[in-house]
């Protein structure tokens, strides 16, 4: 891909990044994957490790699809772009914000902007729970779990879920439930789930 194009797809992702790092994965999913310039078993990978390095889950994921999709210089060009909009927008709107914080039709926009926002990470996240999950990770796999699971045809309730288990691959789904309820129930700090879940899915896949 031109490397300009890359730079305009991630500035244009930077512009509309509204809520914190996790809301830009939708569009990163929207330009890039059903853009075709990446799978969705490697976005997945993507989100993984930018979660996992240091610094905002949004650069790193940038740093990573650009790298993935061009080369170094793609990288940079993906970094550069998601950078500039915040940059350049926080810079004009900070002493805005500071001076009409509490002006009704600020807040009012603000709380309009936060369901949509976690509306995006919702739908993002149930791709990749999907993504994660199914075994083997192949479209017809996908779509036809999601038959089984969601139009259930001749299935209801709980029968509907039994449909989908033969598509579900029991050990990722056993890692995130484990990782759900270490991080919930006792608390255990993410990085260490991480590395535990590394650690399990090293040793089980490479066994089984």
């Amino acid at each position: 891909m031109n490397i300009l194009t890359l730079f305009l797809k991630f500035m244009l992702i930077g512009v509309f990044t509204i809520g914190g790092g996790y809301a830009s994965l939708p569009l990163i999913e929207r330009y890039i994957v059903d853009g075709g310039l990446m799978t969705m078993p490697q976005f997945t990978d993507l989100v993984a490790l930018s979660q996992m390095t240091p610094g905002p889950i949004f650069i790193n994921a940038a740093t990573f699809s650009g790298m993935n999709i061009a080369g170094i210089g793609g990288a940079a060009a993906a970094t550069i772009g998601s950078v500039v909009p915040s940059f350049i927008i926080v810079s004009i709107l900070s002493s805005v914000y500071v001076r009409y914080e509490e002006a009704g039709l600020m807040r009012s926009a603000l709380e309009g902007v936060r369901p949509a926002v976690m509306g995006l990470i919702a739908a993002t996240a149930v791709s990749m729970i999907f993504e994660a999950t199914l075994w083997p990770v192949t479209l017809l796999s996908i779509g036809d779990a999601k038959k089984a699971l969601f139009t259930g045809e001749g299935f209801t309730g709980l029968a509907r879920v039994a449909a989908a288990i033969p598509y579900a691959d029991l050990i990722a789904v056993c890692i995130i439930a484990g990782g759900v309820v270490l991080m919930r129930a006792f608390k255990v700090k993410p990085i260490f789930i991480m590395v535990g879940a590394a650690a399990v899915g090293g040793v089980l896949y490479l066994v089984l």
